[in-house]
């Protein structure tokens, strides 16, 4: 959140996609039920944290949503891979469609390479993000900060997915 000013800023950086997550893409999106600029009712219920030598993992089950968000990170052979999956909040196996977001600071160079993306930091760092075979990146501009009243355009690239969504992150640069 990068103000505690009431108003149109405070709003989008307090909503779910704003933040580097999957969302649901019925229904409610937002992870807690935000009401006045300072107060939250209902609240997302987080469970099944898991912690490895390679690898984290968590859910969350957001107030009101429909499903379970899982996400395991996962450190392998040089290679930080981010599986998203949504599962209905009442059991099956059901796919349920979602959209996974992720934030990239705009001074970034970002490049559509089919499911993978080009990222090039200001300093030179080259990484992929590879998605999906079905993937289809959306780039869009984004507010963001880097703390409070220090606003900090991002680049998100998103993309909409049924059930599992699994993102494979490669460090590319050379010498």
């Amino acid at each position: 959140v990068g103000t505690y000013v009431p108003g149109s800023a405070r709003d989008a950086s307090r909503c779910t996609p704003q933040h580097n997550t999957a969302t649901p893409t019925t229904g409610r999106i937002d992870q807690h039920e935000f009401w006045a600029s300072h107060r939250i009712g209902g609240r997302a219920q987080v469970g099944d944290r898991t912690i490895g030598p390679e690898h984290l993992g968590g859910t969350v089950h957001g107030y009101g949503w429909p499903v379970v968000h899982r996400r395991r990170l996962t450190w392998r052979n040089g290679v930080l891979i981010c599986r998203d999956q949504l599962v209905p909040a009442t059991g099956g196996r059901v796919p349920c469609t979602g959209t996974v977001r992720y934030h990239i600071p705009a001074a970034y160079r970002v490049e559509t390479h089919g499911s993978t993306l080009r990222i090039q930091t200001r300093g030179g760092q080259v990484f992929t993000m590879e998605g999906e075979p079905d993937c289809i990146w959306r780039i869009e501009a984004s507010d963001g900060w880097t703390g409070f009243g220090h606003p900090a355009p991002r680049t998100v690239a998103a993309c909409t997915f049924d059930g599992v969504h699994t993102v494979y992150i490669r460090d590319q640069t050379s010498g």
